[in-house]
């Protein structure tokens, strides 16, 4: 009986030492994440070969107390696209800093959608990456410009200076900074490739403004509004 008991306790022994405990979990290694966020990250638009700008005001914020200076960076820019260079790149959190994106290039940037990344380096050298788009519209005409000669007809003739622009978001819709010499922006809506122009109705206050025309290359438009005015802009 005592022999069978010390082979019992043996056995039990034997299987206890080649045992192998593995008190690690499996699964994807996570990093630690740098303890800071930016807010006012979206995508952007900017006309192709115009001067309309986009612009990203950004905030750079730290979510822990053991403050590192964090340095920024932006990749893909594509050619043609322009930065602007004044933009504060590096900083201790919390700062702020704006960065504007411009086509005034030759031929500018072809129109399409661009991926962007922003890069965030702590002093440790730890990083976040941003991504999102930079949308490059294509030019809706080639009117757009600064008008030095303009004819308001409403009972008699006023020379006054305007300047039409494309809007950054919208194909084929365009502003008028200075619309009837009132001082008012106004938009137009472009159709039949350029050549037809739509003023839709637009208040403010007791002034609204209504009316058709005609855009013809290279530097004219006519403007019917509906109170009998007309204007000629070249």
């Amino acid at each position: 009986m005592r022999t069978k008991l010390l082979l019992f306790v043996l056995a039990v022994l034997l299987v206890s030492s080649c045992t192998k405990v593995d008190n690690h979990t499996t699964g994807p290694l996570v990093l630690p994440q740098p303890p800071f966020i930016i807010n006012g990250i979206t995508d952007m638009t900017v006309i192709n070969n115009y001067g309309v700008s986009a612009s990203l005001y950004l905030t750079v914020q730290y979510e822990d107390s053991a403050q590192q200076n964090v340095t920024l960076s932006l990749s893909g820019i594509p050619s043609g696209i322009m930065i602007d260079t004044t933009w504060q790149k590096t900083g201790y959190p919390t700062f702020t800093t704006l960065f504007t994106l411009y086509d005034t290039t030759g031929a500018g940037a072809t129109p399409g959608s661009y991926p962007l990344t922003l890069t965030a380096t702590m002093a440790s050298g730890e990083a976040k990456t941003y991504n999102f788009k930079l949308k490059v519209l294509p030019r809706p005409t080639s009117y757009l410009g600064k008008y030095n000669n303009c004819n308001l007809f409403c009972g008699g003739t006023s020379n006054y200076a305007d300047s039409v622009y494309a809007d950054p978001s919208v194909v084929n819709k365009i502003w008028f900074s200075n619309f009837a010499n009132s001082g008012y922006s106004v938009y137009g809506i472009l159709s039949n490739s350029g050549g037809n122009l739509t003023i839709p109705l637009q208040t403010f206050g007791a002034t609204s403004f209504i009316g058709t025309g005609d855009a013809y290359l290279p530097h004219q438009i006519n403007i019917s509004l509906s109170s009998s005015c007309a204007i000629n802009m070249n």
